[in-house]
């Protein structure tokens, strides 16, 4: 943000420890207005581009890189171990293995 030229006074610090409390809001105020316009520009493009593509990214992996099969059933397994259960209970803990899933796992 110092970069697109947000400039911040503490208010707390200004105004006597903060005691006055209409001198903070006033102080509160001229930070909020007192900002050039790239410190909003800047906020509005990472709330409306950067913060949704890592979002979208974030989805597109998750529903590539799905865990099922094999590779889920020793997960169960490991996880079941590191929990001391005997290794048939790991079974009962994960859902039923899904056979004939059309996966090459």
């Amino acid at each position: 943000l110092a970069w697109a030229g947000l400039e911040v006074t503490n208010c707390e610090q200004a105004c006597a420890d903060g005691e006055d409390a209409e001198c903070v809001e006033a102080c509160n105020r001229q930070n909020s207005d007192g900002q050039p316009p790239s410190v909003r520009t800047f906020m509005r493009v990472v709330v409306f581009a950067v913060v949704p593509f890592f979002q979208l990214l974030c989805a597109w992996l998750a529903y590539t890189y799905p865990i099922h099969g094999a590779r889920l059933d020793a997960i169960y397994a490991s996880q079941a171990s590191n929990f001391g259960l005997p290794p048939a209970a790991a079974a009962v803990v994960g859902p039923p293995a899904r056979e004939g899933h059309g996966c090459a796992c």
